[in-house]
């Protein structure tokens, strides 16, 4: 997997669009499929809390059943482990 500055796997990162407490969410480009898409990164103080990992897992399927021209289309989710320092 590519962790290159400013790429993660198959997604080159574009722009930060918005950050809160839990996350922050990015345009970047899908190589792959050839469209813009979203990514929302937990925090990395919550990525390590297994709870809140889990409650994230078990929204997925909810927030991929969403249908609305607002609301941005679910396509994809993964956890990836952070490089060490």
């Amino acid at each position: 997997m590519n962790t290159n500055p400013g790429r993660i796997d198959k997604y080159e990162l574009q722009e930060l669009l918005g950050q809160g407490r839990m996350a922050e969410v990015w345009k970047a480009f899908d190589t792959q499929s050839r469209r813009y898409v979203a990514i929302k990164f937990l925090r990395a103080n919550l990525q390590m809390d297994p709870d809140f990992v889990t409650r994230f897992q078990r929204e997925t399927p909810a927030i991929a059943a969403l249908h609305h021209p607002n609301i941005v289309q679910y396509y994809d989710f993964a956890i990836l482990q952070s490089p060490e320092v």
